[in-house]
């Protein structure tokens, strides 16, 4: 990439030092994680517990407000790991797993350096000196070629411009991810509503009128998900091939907000016309994450509601066949209310990978309501659902927008007026 004239490159070695003092007298017990998404956190607000104790912090490098961290740990949204500068005022500590270093460049916006590393332009050079050899899950490279990361410097003036830019974009972002974050939790609050059984038998909220529908959950009957559908497991996902054949819906696409549609689902499979009829994915039917590293994901559930299109399921997945009379958002809302997403739990099983099989959802006992309830309870909530896509849409355009500035601004094809 050729650099306008006025601009110069430097290594991160030229301009930061590693920060490699740890925590050997116990000073400090906040540990910190490196999230591609949220940045540099508490552990507790990220896992909702302390992963780390006092066994084995003595190891940890001791994170200072400012301090730069990359985490090797790559993912879809950091495909080299991220790098994060920490804006938490108290003094921490991190996994010796993570690269810490302070900038010491003083004509250099901390702003653009931010930018800079949420950025791609960083990635093609860690490409190129990884080792691939070792965990596909890590970027396995030395700290010597770490520190040697190529960054382009615009005079000082053109990167505060070109980090406002960039930042004003980011804020726009933020606010639409807030308003989406509100969305989701109105939608939680209407499930909660309309579709949890009160704990007790008097309860003025058994019984209300909505869009003329009269829901009444003391009439509701209840029901087990074997009378419902029909189950069976997916097929082999070393079958799977990215980008043609058959539509496959995979776990992310069951973990996603939103019902699946033929052009939600990321990934396909090339399949004989047998093993489609088998392995078959039509309209109304509801999808379980069968093993999970995560407990909290076991035996999610989401809904295929393309009624034109006929798609396939991986072996991570469980398939349940509409063969009773539901409707199929109505009762994909009911399996994902709090107190029958707890009923699903207690029923997986396993250490490392938590699973659930075919006779453990056959047995979950749910309420379900009559048609027609079902019906107009399900038109609410496609309602909200369309909201949050039409959000999450918008988010995703905001995104590209930045890629694009991002893209013009960084590498000086445009330049920014100072």
């Amino acid at each position: 990439m050729k650099l306008p004239d006025s601009w110069k490159e430097n290594r991160l070695k030229d301009i930061a030092v590693h920060k490699t003092a740890k925590n050997k007298d116990l000073k400090y017990t906040e540990t910190y994680t490196n999230s591609a998404t949220l940045g540099i956190v508490r552990q507790m607000d990220y896992f909702d517990k302390e992963i780390s104790n006092k066994e084995n912090i003595a190891g940890y490098y001791i994170v200072e407000e400012g301090d730069y961290v990359y985490n090797p740990r790559i993912s879809a949204s950091a495909p080299c790991g991220p790098i994060r500068k920490s804006h938490i005022k108290e003094t921490g500590i991190m996994s010796p797993l993570y690269t810490v270093f302070k900038i010491t460049e003083k004509n250099l916006s901390d702003d653009y350096l931010e930018q800079y590393f949420k950025s791609t332009f960083w990635h093609s050079y860690m490409k190129t000196v990884a080792n691939y050899g070792a965990r596909y899950d890590r970027m396995n490279i030395t700290t010597e070629d770490f520190f040697n990361i190529p960054i382009p410097f615009p005079p000082l003036a053109e990167q505060q411009k070109i980090a406002e830019i960039l930042c004003k974009q980011d804020k726009i972002i933020s606010s639409k991810q807030k308003l989406l974050e509100q969305k989701l939790q109105q939608k939680k609050w209407l499930m909660q509503k309309l579709l949890e059984i009160p704990l007790t038998d008097a309860n003025d909220e058994e019984k209300f009128s909505l869009g003329g529908v009269v829901i009444d959950k003391s009439g509701w009957k209840k029901e087990i998900l074997g009378n419902l559908l029909d189950f069976k497991n997916g097929i082999n996902s070393d079958k799977e091939k990215y980008g043609y054949g058959i539509k496959m819906i995979s776990v992310m696409d069951i973990l996603s907000d939103n019902p699946i549609t033929l052009d939600s689902i990321k990934s396909s499979v090339e399949i004989s016309d047998d093993e489609l009829k088998t392995y078959s994915v039509t309209y109304g039917d509801i999808l379980f994450q069968r093993s999970s590293e995560n407990y909290e994901d076991a035996g999610s559930s989401n809904v295929y509601i393309d009624g034109k299109h006929t798609v396939t399921f991986s072996g991570f997945v469980i398939r349940g066949k509409k063969k009773g009379d539901y409707e199929p958002l109505c009762l994909n809302a009911i399996l994902n209310t709090d107190s029958n997403r707890s009923q699903i739990r207690k029923k997986a099983a396993g250490a490392q990978h938590i699973n659930i099989g075919q006779d453990s959802l056959k047995s979950i006992q749910i309420y379900l309501p009559s048609l027609p309830e079902q019906k107009i309870i399900a038109q609410v909530l496609s309602t909200a659902d369309k909201e949050i896509a039409l959000l999450k849409s918008s988010i995703e355009q905001e995104k590209q927008k930045k890629k694009s500035l991002a893209q013009l601004l960084l590498t000086g094809t445009v330049r920014v007026k100072i």
